[in-house]
């Protein structure tokens, strides 16, 4: 979990992965602070190497950004970070996990139809084509044999 001495490291680490669409500092700030928000840091010798950030508000939790460092890249840390994401949805309750990318980032999009994530709808924002795409984290849980729900009983 990214604690305050991360935010240094994680406003560089997004500003190297996404340049002018990085976020401010201050959305960093409570990304890392607030309540509903899980920010989780993947460190490798000393360094932060990816991180993710989670919005966990059950029924759908939403990943609002996942990095991995460009020196970094090609080892399998954006699939660590999105597996843990998908643990971290489930372990809060969560049915659903929810992203958006660009729809010209083909290596994520294949990273996360690999992880079983499937295109909910395609949209564009500012100026840039997108995706959003969503995965099943949890089932709900299975219903007693011979029990019915109220909406289901037979009136008489």
């Amino acid at each position: 979990m990214a604690v305050a001495r991360d935010h240094g490291a994680l406003v560089r680490l997004d500003r190297i992965c996404f340049g002018p669409r990085a976020w401010p500092a201050g959305e960093w700030w409570e990304a890392i602070s607030e309540p509903g928000w899980t920010t989780v840091v993947l460190e490798c010798g000393g360094e932060v190497a990816g991180a993710t950030v989670l919005i966990l508000w059950p029924p759908v939790a939403g990943l609002a950004s996942i990095a991995v460092h460009p020196s970094h890249r090609g080892r399998g840390w954006g699939g660590v970070l999105l597996r843990d994401a998908v643990r971290r949805a489930c372990d809060a309750g969560a049915r659903w996990l929810s992203l958006e990318v660009d729809a010209d980032n083909r290596t994520a999009i294949e990273l996360y139809r690999s992880e079983g994530f499937r295109m909910a709808r395609r949209f564009v924002e500012d100026g840039r084509a997108r995706l959003e795409m969503h995965r099943r984290v949890r089932r709900r849980a299975p219903r007693r044999p011979g029990r019915r729900s109220l909406g289901m009983m037979p009136i008489a």
